[in-house]
């Protein structure tokens, strides 16, 4: 199980939250937003990549908006630092952790310096362990995750999909998947795609607190097999909850359903697409389904997956 080290807590954070100034949070609370209804709590994967920047643009500006704290989560692999002898025993390299060490300061002090004028409350935790595991035990009072779909290399497209696959599954928490090349998150264009499955209900429950930011919401299915719970289902609970939408079935293209989605996102321009995410089977090894996989692979905007 990963070992957390909580540090460098934003000094906002340690202010004692007396009544006077918890009546000021919420009548400064930006129009539009519930206390109860936002995402609070964001983990971010921090780590020295080429898309680090586009996915702590985005949680930046969902911490912004809904006036949350940002954790990020930085760790470093325990086979990095470890030597396995020709008799099957493992050693710790003394150098590499001292390397990596140093590394861990370096990177925490270049974001410290990042975030010092972001007006953002935000603390820093380095772990050890698995990527995976780091994430999913660091998640569990999480309401927002935020990864990258990937860093340019097609073979760590490939890689990054299967971690977030099993993230996704492992963690129960939404996962936000930024673009590499993204520049920001924007709350205006939502449009969800729906299939009358469970995941599908779940991601759009996950996905409320960003849905009640937007001026245009769209909810989408793809003409196939009769669901015992329609799309108007999920427009009368959006409705519930104050959310205004359109509804749209689409005409499935000979391409297949992502393909569909794909090309009624081109003509809709969404800031971001929510949608369930499932596959066969929740071994490791499995990828998601292949509608997921696709979307993943080609989607140019975030997706917001849940499970």
């Amino acid at each position: 199980m990963p070992k957390f080290t909580p540090c460098l807590t934003n000094i906002n954070d340690q202010e004692q939250d007396s009544p006077i100034l918890l009546r000021k949070r919420r009548e400064t609370q930006p129009a539009g937003i519930k206390e109860d209804g936002v995402m609070k709590s964001i983990l971010l994967h921090a780590a020295r990549d080429n898309a680090m920047e586009s996915r702590l643009q985005a949680a930046l500006d969902i911490a912004r908006r809904c006036d949350g704290h940002l954790t990020l989560l930085h760790g470093q692999a325990y086979h990095d630092y470890l030597a396995i002898d020709m008799f099957g025993g493992a050693h710790l390299m003394a150098d590499v952790l001292a390397a990596s060490e140093e590394l861990q300061t370096e990177i925490r002090q270049k974001m410290s310096e990042r975030l010092a004028n972001e007006a953002v409350k935000w603390d820093w935790r380095d772990t050890s362990g698995a990527t995976i595991d780091m994430l999913v035990e660091a998640s569990r009072f999480s309401d927002l995750i935020i990864l990258s779909r990937g860093d340019g290399e097609a073979i760590n497209r490939n890689v990054q999909r299967s971690i977030i696959g099993d993230i996704v599954m492992d963690s129960g928490r939404p996962v936000l998947v930024v673009p590499e090349n993204s520049k920001g998150l924007s709350f205006d264009r939502a449009m969800v795609a729906y299939d009358g499955s469970p995941e599908a209900a779940s991601a759009i429950r996950s996905a409320l607190p960003l849905l009640k930011l937007a001026e245009a919401v769209e909810i989408v299915e793809v003409e196939e097999k009769e669901s015992e719970y329609p799309l108007t289902d999920a427009a009368e609970y959006l409705a519930r909850h104050g959310i205004s939408c359109q509804i749209r079935e689409l005409k499935r293209a000979r391409q297949g359903i992502a393909e569909t989605l794909l090309g009624h996102a081109g003509a809709f321009e969404p800031d971001y697409l929510v949608m369930g995410a499932y596959g066969h089977s929740r071994l490791r090894q499995t990828l998601f389904g292949g509608v997921t996989r696709h979307m993943l692979s080609e989607a140019d905007f975030p997706l917001l997956l849940a499970s």
